[in-house]
């Protein structure tokens, strides 16, 4: 997080730092680190409404939790295509 918060402070501080990230995300590196991110943090969403659902009892049953279980797998693995389609197209 203090990365990211750097580089939005200074993408924010004028045409300069903009452009300085712009050229940063040009990069493959750069750009394979933010879709491993983005995967995480999609992950991280995804998992966590399922635990909601868990707690509120919903898909407590073995067969609908490996649903659920496939559903956030396969929601992350579409948010992260669109993201990489995004980043590398």
């Amino acid at each position: 997080i203090p990365l990211a918060v750097w580089g939005l402070s200074v993408s924010l501080s004028g045409e300069a730092g903009y452009g300085r990230m712009a050229d940063c995300f040009a990069q493959p590196l750069p750009r394979l680190l933010l879709l491993l991110l983005v995967w995480a943090l999609a992950h991280h969403g995804f998992a966590g409404l399922r635990h909601l659902a868990l707690d509120a009892h919903w898909g407590v049953g073995l067969r609908r939790a490996r649903q659920t279980s496939t559903a956030v797998l396969l929601a992350t693995a579409l948010v992260t295509l669109f993201a990489a389609w995004r980043l590398f197209a």
